[in-house]
């Protein structure tokens, strides 16, 4: 499989060859016959890898979406980034693959629905404390999946080799969360919007 995810990463979905697979790894092509029926299947495998890990974390942070402060939201997002950035070849490949089989179509619609779910909760927790009451729904959740998902794409799939260093990667990460933070009004504190001064008593 880590033959595959650089073949896909390096080349593509669509120009990758399983000769080509297998000539990585070390193997012959009827070797990969072995593990795989094609290399639908070995995407499904690697898309699979991605959907545990992820469970494994909304299992341990189910409620993150429920984060009130910057830094718990920071540490959400920083997360996904990683988990992304460590799964970039087979996204890499589903987007790819996406636009020439409805099965990958169908896989890449339910990995951003899973998305469009955890950010609507944030919003719909902002909204209880009295926050944010001036965004639509529907449509700030949209803007703000598409924005996270199609970054994490160009950044850390398409343009891989754009960040010469650590810092520079955090400091376009920090640029994406600041845009989150802004509209999730996370320096806002419930109860204290628009906080009135006290006024003072005249002596008569």
């Amino acid at each position: 499989m880590d033959a595959a995810r650089l073949v896909f990463l390096r080349d593509g979905y669509l120009n990758a060859e399983i000769s080509e697979i297998a000539r990585v790894a070390g193997n012959s092509a009827g070797a990969f016959y072995i593990y795989f029926e094609n290399k639908s299947s070995i995407l499904d495998a690697l898309l699979d890898e991605f959907d545990l890990t992820l469970s494994k974390e909304r299992q341990a942070e189910n409620k993150y979406f429920q984060s009130q402060t910057l830094s718990n939201l920071r540490e959400r997002i920083l997360a996904i980034w990683e988990t992304y950035k460590m799964h970039a070849s087979a996204f890499y490949a589903l987007a790819q693959a996406s636009m020439v089989d409805t099965h990958f179509a169908q896989r890449e619609r339910e990995l951003r629905e899973r998305a469009v779910y955890d950010i609507r909760n944030m919003i719909k927790a902002r909204k209880r404390l009295g926050l944010c009451e001036h965004l639509n729904l529907l449509y700030t959740t949209q803007s703000l999946e598409i924005m996270l998902t199609h970054t994490l794409h160009d950044w850390l799939a398409v343009r891989r080799s754009q960040f010469q260093s650590a810092g520079e990667e955090m400091r376009a990460f920090d640029s994406m969360l600041n845009i989150f933070s802004t509209v999730l009004e996370l320096q806002v504190h419930a109860g204290k919007r628009n906080p009135r001064k006290p006024t003072k008593k005249r002596l008569r």
